[in-house]
């Protein structure tokens, strides 16, 4: 009876990390979508942006408050090409694509925690793991998507409700 509770506790707490973080995702992704899509509609037809989108991007993701909850932001292209970064150097350059953004570019919401192996990572020598949400981004007359954005979110409020969550349903 004990290997039994034990295994439903390990399940559901399971269960109950994923939701949290799918939860976090989607709200996350409504949240950037709102205001990243109307700045990087030419991407639908360029590869990169002009540099006056650029520098509104820089200007709305580089608030304090914002920067405190959401570091890095990068929006990417097919064939994973960079085509905005907070991390100007990243700009341009192609990276395998990872898993989120392969979704993403399907057309699905994913989130994952970082790869810290991954080599756009490594080249901004991340040692932090954060939350990767990975957004869709449709075209505004078509629906087409026409990039991705890569959000990373700070993993600490996160992972404290996580673990109050996790903490319930082992108590329940």
């Amino acid at each position: 009876m004990l290997v039994a509770m034990t295994f439903a506790g390990l399940f559901t707490s399971w269960i109950v990390s994923r939701v949290a973080i799918e939860n976090t995702a989607a709200a996350t992704a409504l949240f950037m979508d709102s205001f990243l899509s109307p700045l990087v509609q030419e991407l639908a037809v360029h590869d990169s942006l002009p540099a006056e989108k650029t520098a509104a991007l820089d200007h709305l993701l580089g608030g304090e408050a914002f920067q405190h909850r959401f570091p890095h932001v990068e929006i990417w292209k097919e064939g994973g090409l960079v085509a905005y970064s907070r991390t100007p150097q990243l700009i341009g350059r192609r990276f395998p694509e990872p898993d989120g953004l392969v979704a993403a570019l399907s057309g699905t919401v994913s989130a994952q925690y970082t790869d810290l192996e991954a080599k756009e990572h490594v080249a901004r020598a991340f040692a932090d793991e954060f939350l990767e949400v990975y957004v869709p981004i449709r075209e505004d007359l078509s629906g087409r998507i026409i990039a991705a954005a890569e959000i990373h979110e700070v993993t600490g409020p996160l992972k404290e409700k996580v673990f109050h969550v996790q903490l319930q349903s082992w108590l329940a």
